[in-house]
């Protein structure tokens, strides 16, 4: 729920970010973490005033400053890690059971 009345909240805050940074090397885009983050504590504000308009343009104002820059071709490889073997906790040899 809160990841998507992030995004609804945030469509006119990345138009307006779009037309200030057109002119850049990059495009830039809305940090969506700390968007959620500050979107947290006002969620109960929006949903139980009578009048959200006015919270609706502070996020949209706070969310607009802090934008991160969209890399293309950024892709770095994962890093498998080993799976756990299935069935029960094999123990070090060194492991004295108590009873």
């Amino acid at each position: 729920f809160l990841s998507n009345l992030q995004e609804i909240i945030s469509k006119p805050a990345q138009e307006k970010i779009h037309h200030e940074v057109s002119k850049r090397k990059y495009d830039y885009q809305i940090n969506k973490n700390t968007a959620i983050g500050i979107m947290k504590n006002r969620v109960i504000g929006l949903l139980l005033f009578k009048d959200p308009e006015k919270i609706l343009i502070q996020l949209q104002n706070l969310f607009a400053q802090y934008i991160e820059p969209v890399r293309p071709n950024r892709k770095l490889p994962r890093v498998k890690k080993l799976k756990r073997r299935s069935g029960k906790y094999k123990t070090l040899t060194n492991y004295k059971r108590a009873i």
